[in-house]
C-alpha cells in the first residue's frame, strides 16, 4: 500500500482532475515545464474564455501564473516576475486556505525567479511563506 497524505497542492490536483473547467491550468503548467509555450499560451488562453463568472477571477489568476511560468522558461524573468507579484484573488475553494494550490506554486516561482536574478535573500523571504518551512540553513 502506498501511503499518500493531502496537502494544498494534491487537493488542487484533485479538485482539478474532477472540474474540467481548471484542467487547462495543470495541463499548462505541465507544457510550460516541458518547454512547450505555445501550447501553454493556448492552455492559458482557454483559462480565460472558460464562462464561469463565480470563478473569473481565480481562471484568471491561473492564466497569468500560466503565462508567467511559459516566459520565465523562455529567459524572460523581469516579465514573469512581474506576472507573478500581482495580487492574488480573494476567492477560497476550502483546500487548506489555499485560492486553489495557485498560492503555493506563485510563491514558489517567485522564489525561484528571484534567485534566478540574484535575488536570493528576496528569494528566501518567499521560500520562507510557503507552508512554515524553513529553507535556510
Amino acid at each position: 500500500m502506498i501511503a499518500t497524505s493531502r496537502t494544498p497542492a494534491s487537493d488542487f490536483f484533485m479538485t482539478a482532475l474532477l472540474d474540467s473547467r481548471l484542467a487547462p491550468f495543470v495541463d499548462g503548467l505541465h507544457s510550460a515545464r516541458l518547454g512547450d509555450s505555445s501550447t501553454a499560451s493556448a492552455d492559458a488562453r482557454r483559462l480565460s474564455l472558460v464562462n464561469a463568472p463565480k470563478l473569473s477571477a481565480l481562471l484568471r489568476q491561473m492564466a497569468s501564473t500560466v503565462s508567467s511560468i511559459t516566459a520565465a522558461e523562455r529567459g524572460e524573468f523581469a516579465f514573469a516576475l512581474a506576472g507573478l507579484e500581482q495580487p492574488l484573488c480573494t476567492l477560497d475553494l476550502g483546500l487548506d486556505g489555499d485560492v486553489a494550490g495557485t498560492r503555493f506554486i506563485r510563491r514558489y516561482e517567485r522564489g525561484m525567479l528571484l534567485d534566478t536574478l540574484g535575488r536570493r535573500e528576496e528569494a528566501l523571504h518567499w521560500y520562507d511563506s510557503i507552508g512554515g518551512v524553513e529553507w535556510r540553513t
